[in-house]
């Protein structure tokens, strides 16, 4: 069988492919980050030295540091070098010095936003779409249906319904907020997942494969843990990858709405927060540099989830398509 060239025969052409494709998309943000920092219309200068006249000597100074005046092929190249280097740049407006810190900072509190929504839609989309998935009545339809009302609403709804409701008047402590944080950004996947996992499971149950499986004496329980419930787990796994685009953006999103705007000293940022922060305030180099992170991140989850998923699901991958 014809195959294109994202999609080859062979496993080690199958993972090259996959990993031009990350590399491509990765260099396709670097380079609108650049263009947009080179060519953007608001100047990181001016947001360094706030609302004063900067003076031509003291743009000059500012830019030739930021390295606005360089060539731009050379600064194209040191800029696409920093990602290839680990060099996270500086932050230049909330926080004079190297970027690395503010993000070590941060990093965790987002990191556990992002594996618990995953590790809360896993627990409890799959085992409700894959019961909804083996009731035709009115209670699987009504489990299917309903999931749409959290796939429709908006993060930023239950956000601050959240807040007004638990935190009227003060500021909870991080334990809280994290908890909340995950709740949020995991109520509309929860939805979406449910929705997928119950139609794929009911799609499977009147495919001809579970009624000969029936027929040759297969008992229901052997049906459903052979045929059944790998379906539903694969159902999620195929749309992990898409998660973590989603994921960007919640948590961006929710991070902004939730307490703890500015956090007391000793306590950091979510990297949603920072990037927020960052860019209302004109540090474009540090928001660039999370859009980057960003990027990586989400290039770097759906790159795993193709080739998990072209390890356990045979028409995915290289396997795909052969006899």
């Amino acid at each position: 069988m014809h195959r294109d060239a994202l999609h080859p025969t062979g496993p080690w052409r199958y993972l090259a492919a996959r990993i031009a494709v990350a590399a491509l998309g990765l260099l396709t943000a670097v380079s609108i980050c650049f263009a947009a920092f080179r060519l953007g219309p608001l100047s990181t200068a001016q947001a360094i030295v706030g609302p004063v006249d900067l003076g031509p000597v003291r743009r000059q100074r500012y830019h030739r540091l930021l390295g606005v005046d360089d060539d731009p092929v050379e600064a194209f190249l040191t800029y696409v070098d920093g990602p290839l280097t680990f060099d996270l740049g500086k932050a230049w407006v909330l926080d004079r010095g190297p970027a690395g810190p503010l993000l070590a900072d941060a990093l965790p509190n987002t990191a556990l936003v992002a594996v618990g929504a995953f590790c809360l839609v896993t627990v409890v989309a799959v085992p409700v779409g894959l019961a909804a998935g083996l009731r035709d009545g009115r209670l699987g339809a009504a489990v299917e249906y309903g999931s749409v009302l959290g796939r429709s609403s908006s993060n930023l709804v239950p956000a601050v319904l959240a807040v007004a409701l638990l935190w009227p008047g003060g500021e909870p402590a991080r334990p809280p907020v994290l908890v909340l944080t995950t709740v949020v950004v995991a109520s509309t996947l929860v939805g979406t997942r449910i929705r997928a996992v119950s139609r794929a499971v009911r799609e499977a149950r009147h495919d001809g494969h579970v009624d000969a499986a029936r027929a040759k004496g297969i008992s229901r329980s052997a049906v459903f843990w052979r045929h059944l419930a790998p379906v539903a787990l694969l159902t999620h796994l195929r749309r992990v990858a898409d998660d973590a685009a989603y994921l960007v953006g919640a948590v961006v999103v929710v991070e902004a709405v939730l307490p703890r705007a500015t956090p007391p000293v000793g306590e950091a940022y979510g990297l949603g927060r920072l990037f927020f922060q960052a860019s209302i305030q004109g540090d474009f180099p540090l928001a660039a540099t999370l859009v980057v992170l960003f990027t990586a991140a989400v290039l770097a989850v759906r790159l795993l989830g193709d080739l998990v998923l072209a390890l356990v699901d045979p028409r995915v991958g290289p396997r795909a398509g052969r006899r």
